[in-house]
């Protein structure tokens, strides 16, 4: 089900009863919860019985202006063409030594371009 353990199974079927109800059925998603529940230590089973943790209420902070960021020090259009014709290469698959040698030369221009500028 794609969850690391039982601890984060039985706490999402806890968050969300009724899409484990729709899939597996009430019954058989109260077998599972009530398996789980006896399988986690207590230690394990007192984590998920407390309250979550609180989180201040946060957004867009409308008082101030944002940071004006710097120009980058190189030139974005070339960034750019690199980049595409480096992803280009990438995707059409081919190991051919020709296009290997490509890819490292598109590489090595890229990192040197963001580095120096």
């Amino acid at each position: 089900m794609g969850v690391p353990d039982a601890t984060a199974l039985l706490a999402m079927i806890r968050a969300a009863p009724g899409e484990f109800q729709s899939f597996f059925g009430p019954d058989r998603t109260r077998e599972i919860a009530a398996l789980l529940e006896r399988s986690l230590p207590a230690k394990e089973l007192g984590v998920l019985e407390g309250s979550p943790p609180r989180f201040p209420i946060s957004g867009a902070i409308l008082d101030r202006k944002p940071p004006v960021l710097r120009s980058p020090n190189y030139d974005v259009e070339t960034r750019d063409r690199l980049f595409e014709e480096l992803q280009s290469l990438r995707r059409k698959g081919d190991s051919s030594p020709d296009t290997k040698r490509q890819i490292a030369q598109l590489e090595r221009s890229l990192n040197a371009l963001l580095e120096n500028g």
